[in-house]
């Protein structure tokens, strides 16, 4: 093998490895002002409580049990995804973190009647 293709492949994996040590990227005002894993809110409803406070853990733990969508909407709306998130079809704990709004959903392009 040429001297130069080792040379390319070694600095090519250096940069493969370097870029998986690089924090992820996040703006501060999003971020929690410290993680709080002394205490932990509890609620069963899908908008979390107004008691939790942003980096403190969060249990979601719904009244109603069988439809297992409302765990990772929860999820979707109270969670900081940039810590781990235990979520089964019965529950959630994560870190809180309350988004400010949803996005809405695209609408379908209006379709040729004919």
């Amino acid at each position: 093998m040429p001297r130069f293709t080792k040379v390319a492949i070694s600095l090519a994996g250096l940069s493969i490895l370097a870029g998986c040590t690089q924090p992820q990227s996040a703006a501060i005002g999003d971020a929690p002002v410290g993680l709080n894993q002394g205490e932990y809110c509890e609620t069963n409803e899908l908008a979390a409580p107004a008691h939790c406070k942003p980096g403190q853990r969060v249990v979601f733990l719904p009244s109603r049990f069988g439809n297992e969508q409302l765990p990772v909407l929860f999820a979707a709306a109270n969670c900081d995804l940039r810590y781990t998130v235990v979520l089964t079809n019965g529950g959630v704990t994560c870190i809180y973190h309350k988004v400010t709004a949803a996005l809405q959903a695209p609408q379908a392009p209006a379709g040729k009647e004919g």
